[in-house]
């Protein structure tokens, strides 16, 4: 059904990390100062606040990377990547423009350290060697057309 695919890629969006699934927070609570003493423990308590809202928001965006990773997982579990990729020979050029859109978000969460970390999910990295192959199709395909536009209007 053609309604399916809108709906992944609704909630694909839905749960996708603000700051970008590449982003990989920093936490400076674990460096040691010179002296071997934790930099939290020789903050000012203004700073200590700042930090601690610093901190809070890093843990924040921790939880959505790894809830963006295991609904991808779930997705894939239930044929999303399978529906997608069927989805690209659709007639519906819209169809196979969410199909495209969909298979992006599905190859962003593949490529995320929190995908990486969840060992349960074994069939990764051929799915993501899988959709890195259509996505370099695509890619040509897309290189070879624009290059027979331009070819078109300079000839």
């Amino acid at each position: 059904p053609a309604f399916v695919l809108p709906l992944i890629l609704g909630v694909l969006e839905a749960f996708l990390p603000q700051g970008g699934s590449n982003m990989t927070p920093i936490n400076s609570y674990n460096d040691l100062s010179s002296d071997g003493n934790s930099l939290a423990t020789n903050r000012l308590p203004l700073q200590k606040k700042e930090d601690d809202q610093i901190d809070a928001e890093v843990h924040s965006t921790q939880a959505s990377h790894q809830t963006f990773a295991k609904i991808v997982r779930r997705l894939c579990d239930k044929g999303g990547v399978s529906l997608s990729l069927a989805a690209l020979s659709s007639k519906c050029p819209n169809m196979r423009k969410v199909a495209v859109s969909v298979l992006g978000l599905f190859q962003q969460a593949f490529h995320t350290s929190e995908a990486h970390n969840l060992t349960s999910w074994r069939e990764r990295p051929q799915l993501a060697m899988v959709v890195d192959s259509v996505q370099r199709g695509l890619s040509v395909r897309r290189g070879l057309q624009m290059a027979r536009v331009l070819g078109e209007t300079n000839g």
